[in-house]
């Protein structure tokens, strides 16, 4: 658990759409207490990426779930070996709990729908900075809906 108040969030972003990785890093720079110590545009320049910036791990992963070259929850799989004490959070624009699932099995701390604002992200990061899991409303009401149609 972090003492999030006390310090530099370091965040590191893999997307494969550059207007959206542009955007994130924009957000992030213009908030205090969070600073980008990378990035990456698939799976595999990711992981060269983190083993590259060992000195200075990032606190939080965000991660697209549909990258080119090696999907989503490949990456998290690799990733957890080599920054054990980074939290990764799946931003995605797909709702699909099987995927989801898969995540959360691999490792993944929090899932964030891509149409909620930036506000829900920070919390997001927030809470499972503070150890806890973050999963966007749609997604819990989505994972109950399926849960609740297979006891049927």
């Amino acid at each position: 658990m972090y003492d999030i108040m006390s310090y530099m969030i370091n965040v590191f972003i893999i997307e494969d759409h550059a207007i959206v990785r542009d955007g994130l890093k924009d957000l992030f720079s213009s908030v205090d207490g969070y600073k980008i110590v990378g990035e990456a545009e698939n799976g595999i320049e990711a992981i060269e990426n983190i083993k590259a910036i060992k000195d200075t791990p990032p606190h939080v992963i965000i991660l697209d779930m549909n990258l080119p070259i090696m999907h989503g929850a490949d990456v998290i799989k690799e990733l957890k070996p080599l920054v054990p004490g980074s939290k990764i959070i799946v931003l995605t624009g797909i709702m699909d709990v099987n995927r989801i699932a898969d995540a959360i099995r691999r490792g993944a701390s929090g899932v964030v729908m891509k149409p909620t604002p930036f506000s829900e992200l920070k919390e997001a990061i927030v809470s499972i900075l503070k150890g806890g899991l973050y999963f966007s409303p749609s997604i819990s009401k989505q994972v109950i809906k399926q849960l609740s149609s297979q006891e049927a």
